[in-house]
């Protein structure tokens, strides 16, 4: 199906859009009364969640980045990500099958290298000799010959002195690695991560491969390093899994394909990735793509799917059809602040864009089917009795650039049923949650994610970032749950990536990405 993309553009927020909206998010206790002020004396740090008339169910203060006082900390630790290693079974020459699975907890090198290779065969008996020295700190060295009879690999191996074993280069090695240079070196942590890969030998190759696998030998296991810090007394996450990007991640999704393994979906400067369940890359979509928050359709009974993905302040609009990865891109009439698919069972039925001027709804190539001169669109979503029915309410939109703002009802036609002032000066319209209801988030919020995050909580939790703090509150309640200092937060995206009917919660910040779960049988 597909996926909407907007990129940067010469639009941009005024400075006083800009400094509200890099303000971050702090955190919210048990639905308190909302004390804090702007100079302006408007709330500050205040969070409405709203049902689907528009109605207040609870309102909680944020407080600042040091959080309650007399609450202890303790670290929320992640394991540094490294592409991990396939499952497989290594055919040696001479000798039993070696799983790689059982190699875990020692050091592997893979030496690839072929009778002809005159390099290879100069390398391979310093490898040997590294190996030797080296093998009773956990070194296990195998020596993959390429798409060579095995007589020819024995004969070489003769030749050369080696005792190391020789191994057979299988489809599940081919698949693995995807050899086309000699020699080529891969190094394999003790916790099964690939971390080092060297194609052809210059001067100085060796004692570079030597040194990082020493390095590698002098480490226990995979490292682990704090990335937060969680305020006792609450439910407790744990990270799954961590990952590192080359560039800042824009947005993050989750998307479920029926019958299929989850999907987490990133964006990071002009590259769009799927990811698997375990964090490992299924796909991967670069070129002319400046990619932000992502919002995802439903996908359809084949597995399509389709996103939203935008900059606040930029007016270009890609699309990708995946899995196809097709993509198209156009330009929207004025700056977008936020984007949704008109209905996300249909991606073919186009966009609905809140943009600097009013709500723009596009067809799938771009093209402006209507409009509605609203004003600044803080926030969009679908209104939670839309039905398709012409005078029926389609749109919920948080609008203004002024104080008040206001909150507005719109049909399928962009024409207004019915518009309120808010009481506070909310900076977006976020949500919705499975009942219909909503969040207006304080200038300091930057992300919020709806999801079944902890055991034993039958509503629905409100994971919220922003001003350091990573924020889960119950619904219902606003009760807090959760509470960690955290960091430069950009995205949240809450989804069952394990199946065991709990939601994980993937965090962006920075140009890291890490999922994170509920600890069970804590005791508590």
């Amino acid at each position: 199906m597909h996926l909407l993309l907007v990129r940067d553009s010469l639009f941009r927020m005024n400075s006083l859009i800009i400094a509200s909206f890099l303000l971050f998010f702090s955190g919210v206790s048990a639905a308190p009364p909302c004390g804090e002020f702007t100079p302006e004396g408007q709330p500050a740090h205040c969070l409405q969640w709203l049902d689907a008339d528009g109605a207040t169910i609870w309102t909680a203060s944020i407080r600042g980045k040091s959080g309650p006082p007399n609450r202890a900390t303790e670290p929320i630790h992640a394991k540094t990500w490294h592409l991990p290693l396939d499952s497989m079974t290594l055919r040696l020459l001479d000798g039993a099958p070696i799983a790689t699975d059982d190699l875990l907890g020692s050091v592997v090198v893979f030496d690839f290298w072929a009778s002809w290779c005159e390099p290879c065969r100069q390398e391979l008996p310093l490898m040997q000799a590294f190996h030797e020295e080296n093998q009773e700190r956990g070194l296990h060295t195998f020596a993959v010959n390429v798409d060579e009879p095995p007589s020819t690999a024995r004969a070489t191996a003769r030749v050369l002195g080696l005792d190391l074993p020789i191994v057979e280069y299988t489809a599940e090695l081919r698949a693995a690695f995807a050899v086309t240079q000699l020699p080529t070196v891969v190094l394999v942590d003790r916790a099964g991560q690939i971390r080092g890969r060297w194609e052809l030998f210059k001067d100085g190759t060796e004692e570079r491969i030597f040194w990082a696998v020493g390095e590698m030998l002098d480490i226990a296991g995979a490292e682990r390093e704090t990335i937060a810090e969680r305020l006792t007394g609450g439910k407790n996450l744990e990270v799954r899994w961590m990952r590192e990007f080359r560039g800042a991640v824009e947005g993050v999704a989750y998307v479920a394909p029926p019958g299929g393994e989850p999907r987490v979906i990133v964006t990071h400067g002009r590259t769009l990735l799927v990811l698997r369940p375990d964090g490992r890359t299924e796909t991967k979509i670069s070129g002319n793509l400046v990619a932000g928050r992502v919002v995802p359709s439903q996908p359809d009974i084949e597995g399509g799917y389709s996103l939203l993905s935008y900059r606040l302040g930029g007016a270009g609009v890609s699309r990708v059809d995946l899995p196809d990865k097709s993509t198209a891109r156009w330009e929207a009439p004025a700056p977008v602040f936020d984007a949704r698919w008109v209905d996300p069972h249909d991606p073919q039925a186009g966009a609905a864009l809140g943009t600097l001027t009013g709500l723009v709804q596009v067809d799938r190539e771009g093209r402006t089917v209507r409009t509605a001169d609203i004003g600044l669109v803080r926030g969009l979503v679908r209104h939670p009795a839309a039905d398709g029915a012409a005078a029926a309410p389609a749109w919920l939109a948080l609008t203004g650039s002024a104080t008040p703002r206001k909150l507005q009802v719109l049909d399928s036609d962009l024409s207004t049923i019915s518009s309120q002032e808010t009481n506070r000066a909310p900076w977006r319209l976020e949500g919705a949650g499975a009942d219909g209801h909503f969040g207006l988030l304080p200038s300091s919020a930057r992300a919020l994610a709806v999801g079944h995050f902890f055991a034993g909580v039958e509503q629905d939790q409100i994971a919220v970032a922003g001003d350091g703090q990573l924020v889960i509150l119950a619904a219902e309640s606003g009760k807090e749950l959760f509470r960690a200092r955290w960091d430069e937060v950009g995205d949240l995206a809450a989804g069952d990536l394990d199946g065991d009917g709990l939601d994980e919660l993937c965090v962006v910040w920075g140009r890291r990405l890490a999922a994170l779960a509920e600890i069970l049988d804590q005791g508590e």
